[in-house]
């Protein structure tokens, strides 16, 4: 074998071997990863109805959020930032969609609605505190209950899943996890809070649905005797720095808020604000966003 063919054959080797290592580092950029849309609306009955989303408008506190999370070290998914949080508009409900991508960015959602009879997401409000606007080091614990701040929260997965539910379209589907549900009537005063969920696969339809006639748990029912029965969870931070604006004096404080926590003045917040309100929220001109 001459020193030719000995050269062809080592350099053949070499684009192989650059060809595999590109493909296993292509593999590598693509992580799981869990979306979460966070929408503030109000409720039509038991129908949720997103506010303007205030995308458009300069106004800093918007009507809807979208994060991505990642999976850390010990198994939670959480913001990239681990540092960051999300504020939220201080209003009368909050609808959260949940959307998960495995390794290869397909979606999988569907296949777990396939098995909806075992799965069931719970939620819970953690490590509540108070929250001082433009000041971001943790506040003082608060020792409330769920009923102080919410009615309670409703599951909203649709059939087929990844379609709108509104009255007369799209259904409910039979059996709820809770890749969309919503936080009914909640209004927490000036605080933050971690949004927990965990979903959890039961053994069979019979434990899931093990409860007097036939029912299952409830969203905010969470129990550590679950907790190894818990396949996915995701934590998010809340930042909620304001109340719910009813009165004028309400709407006032609330654009003062604003003005510290961004760092602007108060009376250019209320001219965002007052642009933003604008915005339908009803009628064909609004933004369309139901569950």
């Amino acid at each position: 074998m001459n020193k030719y063919m000995i050269m062809n054959r080592i350099i053949k080797f070499l684009i192989a071997a650059l060809a595999a290592l590109t493909l296993l580092s292509c593999r590598k950029d693509v992580e799981p990863v869990i979306n979460v849309t966070l929408t503030a609306g109000h409720m039509h009955g038991s129908l949720f109805h997103g506010n303007n989303s205030f995308r458009k408008f300069a106004y800093p506190l918007k009507n809807q959020v979208s994060v991505q999370l990642k999976k850390q070290s010990d198994g939670v998914y959480r913001l990239k930032d681990l540092n960051g949080f999300v504020r939220m508009q201080p209003i009368q409900s909050w609808a959260v969609e949940i959307s998960v991508f495995d390794e290869k960015g397909g979606r999988q959602n569907a296949n777990y609605m396939k098995q909806a009879e075992s799965y069931q997401f719970f939620v819970s409000l953690e490590n509540m505190r108070e929250c001082i606007p433009g000041v971001f080091e943790p506040g003082k614990p608060l020792n409330m209950s769920y009923d102080e701040i919410l009615n309670g929260f409703e599951y909203r997965d649709t059939e087929p899943e990844n379609k709108m539910y509104h009255i007369g379209t799209n259904k409910l589907a039979d059996y709820q996890v809770g890749f969309k549900g919503y936080l009914d009537r909640c209004t927490p005063g000036p605080m933050t809070f971690d949004l927990h969920y965990r979903l959890v696969k039961f053994g069979s339809k019979e434990q899931k649905y093990g409860l007097e006639g036939g029912k299952a748990r409830k969203a905010l029912d969470w129990d550590k005797s679950l907790e190894g029965k818990v396949v996915l969870e995701f934590v998010i931070p809340i930042r909620v720095i304001a109340k719910y604006p009813i009165t004028d004096v309400d709407e006032d404080t609330l654009c003062e808020s604003v003005a510290k926590e961004f760092g602007i003045k108060k009376e250019e917040v209320k001219k965002l604000r007052d642009e933003a309100l604008l915005a339908p929220s009803e009628g064909e001109k609004a933004e369309k966003y139901y569950m």
